[in-house]
């Protein structure tokens, strides 16, 4: 799954290099390399909230403008090992075109946050962001076509990539809190409107089963995944997204390096219920924070498991699953200065 959202930016670096090879009108794979490193830069400020040179997880503009020149310090440090294998004159005009292309790159950057309404509208966003731009409208000159091109080119990428991926079994299920805007508690449905009640029966009794966990938990990832990816595309605001891990699963390492993907770090919380937290203390001790996400549905004493939780002081966040209708007033009406409850709304 993480290899998924690798290749997404992977793509998206390629294609924004492109843009800057088509403007710059120079290609040579010591451009291409100078472009991916700024590009690169990019994707972990707006994306992943990762900042090299600035202790923050804020974007803005100035934040990016600082890290770019962060890199370019860092590009110029890196090109003096190749002052004695090239000739003075290449040495000097690389070094003019690395500081040159930061301001180049955060120009193009733009591109990528522009909005196109649909495929049609593509030539006019363009040709309206270009003319507006006082930096690349110098460089653009009979390139304009060429760069709209591009774009519907990307454009149609993305949205193969978001309609390959998609299957007609299984579907995301979001579920809202009460008074909890911009969180989400996500989980996996599997779509059988199309068998007959014995088969029905057969698809439900092995989705249940521990044995189909991985590749349960494998397709909901994937699947928030594009959720995450299309909210990016159509430039929307994502929630903070409550992911539950079976116990069987908290050892297994394509979960556990998703669990520290950045991307996932940033708007997916990850839940275990208390009990599998006491029986695997030593696997939650790494920085990733987990979530508590705790079914009430046979637990009499509430109050007794709420303070042990609360007194563990490990998890910010209690999700309370299956709660009785007389303990909801309980859970609504608690308050802790470290740990935050978050109630279903009522359907």
């Amino acid at each position: 799954m993480e290899n998924l959202i690798h290749t997404f930016f992977q793509y998206k670096i390629n294609r924004l290099t492109e843009y800057g090879i088509i403007l710059y009108q120079e290609d040579s794979a010591f451009l291409r390399k100078v472009f991916s490193r700024y590009f690169h830069t990019y994707v972990d400020n707006y994306y992943y909230g990762i900042y090299h040179t600035l202790d923050t997880s804020c974007y803005s503009d100035e934040n990016l403008k600082e890290e770019l020149q962060g890199m370019m310090v860092e590009l110029l440090d890196d090109y003096r090992a190749f002052e004695l294998d090239v000739s003075n004159d290449e040495y000097c005009y690389n070094q003019k075109r690395i500081r040159e292309l930061k301001d180049f790159s955060y120009e193009i950057i733009k591109i990528d946050q522009l909005v196109f309404p649909s495929k049609g509208e593509i030539a006019n966003v363009i040709t309206d962001f270009i003319s507006n731009n006082q930096y690349l409208s110098k460089y653009i000159k009979n390139q304009l076509n060429h760069l709209i091109g591009a774009v519907r080119v990307t454009y149609d990428r993305y949205n193969d990539l978001l309609v390959n991926y998609q299957d007609t079994y299984f579907s995301l299920f979001s579920r809202k809190f009460h008074q909890k805007d911009g969180y989400l508690y996500m989980d996996l449905h599997y779509q059988i409107d199309a068998f007959d009640i014995y088969k029905k029966g057969m698809v439900y009794k092995i989705f249940l089963d521990s044995k189909m966990n991985y590749n349960k938990v494998l397709c909901l990832i994937q699947k928030v995944s594009l959720f995450i990816l299309k909210s990016f595309l159509n430039h929307e605001d994502i929630p903070k997204l409550f992911l539950e891990i079976p116990e069987d699963l908290l050892q297994n390492e394509d979960i556990l390096s998703i669990i520290r993907n950045p991307l996932f770090r940033k708007y997916v919380i990850f839940g275990v219920s208390y009990d599998v937290f006491l029986n695997h203390r030593d696997l939650m001790s790494f920085s990733d924070q987990f979530a508590c996400i705790q079914d009430f549905t046979d637990v009499e004493e509430i109050y007794d498991l709420v303070t042990a939780i609360h007194k563990d002081n490990y998890f910010q966040q209690l999700v309370v699953k299956n709660c009785k209708f007389e303990d909801r007033d309980f859970f609504l009406e608690y308050e802790s200065d470290h740990l935050e409850i978050f109630v279903f709304e009522e359907e």
